[in-house]
C-alpha cells in the first residue's frame, strides 16, 4: 500500500483553526513555526522510506534485503533480483493453498493470462501468457516448487499466445484457436511451449 506525502502541514493546521484565531498575525506566525517542524519531520521520513523499499533500493541496499528475505542475488542484475525478493517474500508467507501459488506467479510473469492445471495424483502444470527469460527459468521453477503445498509436484511450464493460444471455446484462455484446417494454414490455435518440464 502506497503512503502518500502529505505537503501541506501548513496550510491544513491554519485552515483548522477555529474563527477566532483565523485572524491574528502573532499567532499565526507561532503555529507556521511549529508546524513548519512537522513538515520537515514528514519530508525527512517519506526520504527515509523510499530508500528502503524494495522497489526504490539499488546494489548494497537490496543485497541486505535480500539477506532479510532469504534470498541470494546470484550473479542477478537488480530488476531480476527485485523480481526474486518479491517472491521469496511469497514463498515465506506462503502456505502452499493454490491461489498463493497463481498470485505469485502472476506477478512473476506479469502475464494477463494465467493457468494451472491438475496432474494426477499430486502434481501442477502452470502457464502464462508471457514468455520467461531462458536464463530464469530454472530459478523459477524452483521458486513454484516451494511454494507449491508439500508433496504436489510442479510437472511442467508452459508459455501460450494470449490471442491465438490452442484450447477450446470454453476454456478461460483468451481468444482460443481449436483445431486447424488441412486447407487453411491460417486457422486454428497454436499449442503452448514447453518452458521447463521436471
Amino acid at each position: 500500500m502506497p503512503i502518500d506525502k502529505i505537503t501541506t502541514h501548513i496550510a491544513d493546521a491554519k485552515e483548522r483553526l477555529i474563527q477566532q484565531y483565523k485572524d491574528k498575525p502573532n499567532f499565526l506566525t507561532l503555529l507556521e513555526s511549529c508546524i513548519a517542524q512537522v513538515q520537515n519531520l514528514e519530508d525527512g521520513i517519506y526520504a527515509i522510506f523510499g530508500l528502503l523499499s524494495i522497489e526504490n533500493s539499488i546494489g548494497e541496499q537490496l543485497d541486505r534485503i535480500g539477506e532479510i528475505v532469504g534470498q541470494k542475488r546470484e550473479g542477478k542484475d537488480d530488476e531480476e533480483y527485485r523480481l526474486f525478493i518479491y517472491a521469496r517474500i511469497g514463498i515465506n508467507i506462503s502456505t502452499g493453498k493454490i491461489e498463493e501459488l497463481l498470485f505469485i506467479w502472476r506477478f512473476i510473469t506479469k502475464a494477463n493470462l494465467i493457468y494451472l492445471m491438475e496432474i494426477f495424483p499430486a502434481g501442477i502444470a502452470i502457464g502464462t501468457s508471457n514468455e520467461i527469460d531462458s536464463n530464469l527459468i530454472d530459478a523459477v521453477f524452483d521458486l513454484l516448487e516451494k511454494v507449491s503445498a508439500a508433496g504436489v509436484a510442479v510437472d511442467h511450464v508452459t508459455a501460450f499466445e494470449e490471442d491465438n493460444a490452442f484450447a477450446f471455446d470454453d476454456s478461460n484462455i483468451g481468444n482460443p484457436g481449436g483445431f486447424g484446417d488441412t486447407e487453411d494454414a491460417g486457422i486454428g490455435g497454436k499449442f503452448a511451449m514447453l518452458m521447463k518440464q521436471k
